[in-house]
């Protein structure tokens, strides 16, 4: 029986992490996709324009729109 109750607190244990990890990594790709659709739609109602621009200018613009870069979405 002692044996049994270490191993379920041993195991609880790991659940509770792999609950957080999972829910983390599903945070992690709504904010992606949030961000996709804020790009479409600003893209698809000439918010933004892509073509000729400069890629400081740009990242400068999506910034402005309240995209958030994907090294912070980490």
């Amino acid at each position: 029986m002692d044996i049994m109750e270490e191993f379920f607190h041993l195991r609880m244990s790991f659940y509770e992490k792999r609950k957080s990890y999972l829910l983390s990594k599903l945070g992690r790709e709504v904010d992606i996709l949030n961000n996709k659709v804020k790009f479409i739609l600003a893209v698809m109602n000439d918010e933004v324009q892509i073509k000729g621009r400069k890629k400081k200018e740009l990242v400068d613009t999506l910034f402005k729109f309240g995209l958030t870069p994907l090294s912070k979405l980490v």
